[in-house]
């Protein structure tokens, strides 16, 4: 990741619409690529899920659900799920890879999710999207949303430096640029415990 600019733009959020939108049809094309590297961070998951709530039917959300992948791989296990992302064009995606799936297509922050909604809310690669003030709002929506005893999983990349602003995402074609920032493994765990949530669970 290079840094393009120091100051994320007043709507970041549309920004990163936008940047994924370009990039859905590459996230396609990797779908089947990724599922194998997918199963090492959902078995464990599933299996803390399954622990929490036994054989009950659960809800799952994805939050920031992209290509579907995941989705898909929660609706496989019997799992009642649904998917939120900010790109219609991942959208889209979404629905080929899993048609059983309920799909928003709106902004977490202000999508008006009930509470106790959710067994599990699932949230790979996402929280680095938000600045670190809406990053914690976030955090306590989600502990709202879940029910008690619900599971809530996060990952993001571990950082050496700290750095957020438009960045550009080399890790696929073209020069797209996102809003993106920096999470400490001990900052995060702050953030998740202080909104909430009990630490069961960290790998690397």
């Amino acid at each position: 990741i290079s840094n393009i600019s120091s100051h994320w733009p007043a709507n970041y959020v549309e920004q990163n619409r936008v940047a994924y939108d370009t990039l859905a049809e590459e996230y396609r094309s990797r779908r089947q690529h990724d599922r194998e590297k997918d199963l090492q961070l959902i078995q464990p998951y599933i299996r803390l899920l399954q622990q929490q709530f036994g054989n009950d039917s659960m809800r799952v959300l994805d939050l920031g659900c992209g290509n579907g992948l995941n989705l898909a791989m929660f609706a496989e296990e019997g799992f009642d799920v649904t998917g939120i992302d900010v790109s219609s064009k991942m959208l889209e995606d979404a629905r080929d890879a899993c048609p059983s799936a309920a799909l928003i297509f709106d902004d977490i922050l202000s999508s008006p999710i009930p509470s106790d909604s959710f067994h599990g809310v699932f949230a790979k690669a996402i929280i680095h999207l938000f600045p670190r003030h809406d990053a914690m709002a976030l955090l306590k929506k989600l502990h709202h949303i879940l029910k008690p005893g619900g599971v809530f999983y996060v990952t993001t990349t571990v950082e050496s430096s700290s750095r957020e602003g438009l960045l550009e995402k080399e890790d696929y074609k073209g020069k797209v640029c996102r809003y993106r920032r920096s999470w400490f493994p001990d900052e995060l765990k702050k953030a998740v415990t202080a909104a909430g949530f009990r630490v069961v669970k960290s790998s690397f």
